[in-house]
């Protein structure tokens, strides 16, 4: 009895080291489902495959005969199955050492992979037409490289990535046409690289993100028709590379990102339908330009006031109902470098400290036209900004001005505090005095009524002088 179970015990060793052998340092092309189902026959014992794994053919309908695989040291690549419907098979694959790549196959979820824990290079998702869910892959934890999920018309979301905490390299997805959300990668704590989401027509949040504090690469939200808000970026601080916004019509607001201090690249917002920049309250650097173009509802930049420095061209174009560029005034004049802004119909008030003392430095580099009257050349503006006081803002809290805009006439109100002289004047969009008025004036309040019935529509500059004081403003003439 002792001969007997020892030689059983010696036959379980050399049947458990011949199933655990490394093997195929060229890796291995299955094209058939013969090859499959005699795999296990052709390679015995054959666990831990050093090379390349390729699956593809439309006959192949499943991958039992593949079950006593471990780990895959080279690509794995799963390409045009048109007849498998889950990975069952491959339960008992822990590990993938280089890159995972499935594309153009039919099944529905990743089934079959239920072990998989880790992929040492880039897992790509691409061109799967029924595929659902993520089902499947609740115990993979690391991506080596970068996940890219592309062209997937109808995966939902991310549900079966349960358990996936690090992806060293980027997340990338793009269109895939049925997406609503991020939901599935709740535990994701590192990214390697860039979050990049683009061209998902029905996403509608980038939940799922939460997590993400530091982003070493770039943040990318760019053409996704649905996207309503950006929740899951509440936590995000710093982006090391660019933050580009671009082309999402129905995003309306960016208060979840209300935590970002910094952007260590371009900082651009193009054509997205937000209604104000409040939820960059925090933003304190840009370290390249800074592009706002073709947000057609924003009309000023209040949110933004802790911008202190960009490291690049100031872009401001193409946005319909831009009407002031307060909110940049604490920006350095120094940092900016080309100044650009052009095309913003209603633009008239552009003379904010950053772009007067950018102006005041003397730059070639400046394009300013195509806006509204004040802000509609660079000698309006070089104008505007030399009525500005330092006293200004409190003396202005004491000045109005009804109505404005005006046919004919309208009155300047304001109060002094004790007898003086005041002069007014006003001057035309290109800077030549139409109107002055100087008057001893006693303490109160006054009232001086202008009448512009001679002059033509547009805007006007005025300046009310008290003393050693001034205030300013503008008018508008519309006929």
């Amino acid at each position: 009895m002792r001969k007997l179970a020892l030689s059983i015990f010696l036959v379980s060793i050399v049947q458990f080291a011949a199933f655990s052998q490394t093997c195929l340092p060229d890796g291995i092309v299955f094209e058939t489902q013969d090859q499959i189902d005699s795999f296990q026959t052709d390679y015995p014992g054959c666990a831990e495959i050093i090379g390349p794994v390729e699956i593809g053919g439309g006959f192949i309908n499943n991958l039992n005969g593949l079950s006593n695989i471990t780990s895959i040291g080279g690509t794995l690549t799963i390409y045009s199955t048109g007849s498998l419907d889950d990975l069952t098979g491959l339960e008992n694959l822990a590990s993938i050492a280089s890159t995972f790549l499935i594309t153009s196959s039919h099944f529905e979820n990743m089934i079959g992979l239920n072990n998989l824990s880790y992929i040492g290079g880039s897992f790509f998702i691409n061109v799967n037409s029924l595929l659902v869910d993520l089902t499947g892959l609740e115990n993979l934890a690391f991506i080596g490289g970068s996940l890219v999920v592309r062209m997937n018309p109808t995966l939902v979301d991310f549900s079966g990535l349960s358990g996936l905490d690090s992806i060293q390299g980027e997340l990338f997805v793009k269109n895939n046409d049925a997406m609503m959300s991020l939901n599935g990668i709740d535990s994701l704590s590192f990214l390697g690289a860039s979050i990049k989401i683009q061209s998902n027509e029905k996403i509608q949040n980038v939940v799922g993100l939460e997590n993400i504090g530091v982003l070493t690469g770039t943040l990318s939200l760019e053409f996704n028709d649905s996207l309503l808000h950006i929740s899951g970026l509440e936590n995000l601080t710093y982006i090391e590379g660019d933050l580009m916004i671009r082309g999402n019509g129905l995003l309306t607001s960016l208060n979840p990102l209300s935590n970002l201090d910094s952007v260590g690249g371009d900082f651009s917002l193009i054509g997205n339908g937000i209604r104000h920049v409040h939820g960059l309250d925090k933003l304190k650097s840009t370290g390249g330009q800074f592009v706002f173009v073709g947000n057609e509802i924003v009309k000023n930049f209040s949110g933004l006031d802790s911008l202190h420095s960009i490291g690049g061209n100031l872009i401001i174009s193409y946005n319909e109902k831009l009407e002031s560029l307060q909110g940049l005034d604490m920006i350095e004049a120094a940092s900016i470098g080309n100044l650009t802004i052009t095309d913003n119909n209603l633009l008239t008030y552009c003379e904010v400290k950053s772009v007067c003392d950018y102006l005041a430095a003397g730059s070639d580099t400046i394009s300013i036209e195509e806006n509204s009257q004040g802000c509609n050349s660079q000698n309006e503006v070089v104008l505007a900004c030399q009525t500005v006081s330092v006293n200004e803002e409190n003396i202005n809290k004491q000045l109005s001005i009804y109505p404005n805009p005006f046919k004919t006439t309208t009155t300047i109100q304001y109060q002094i505090h004790q007898p003086q002289t005041v002069q007014i004047s006003i001057f035309n969009h290109l800077g030549k005095l139409v109107h002055f008025i100087q008057e001893n004036q006693s303490m109160g309040k006054q009232q001086v009524l202008w009448d512009a019935s001679g002059l033509p529509s547009g805007m006007y500059y005025f300046t009310v002088r008290f003393g050693d004081e001034m205030a300013r403003g503008k008018m508008v003439v519309i006929r």
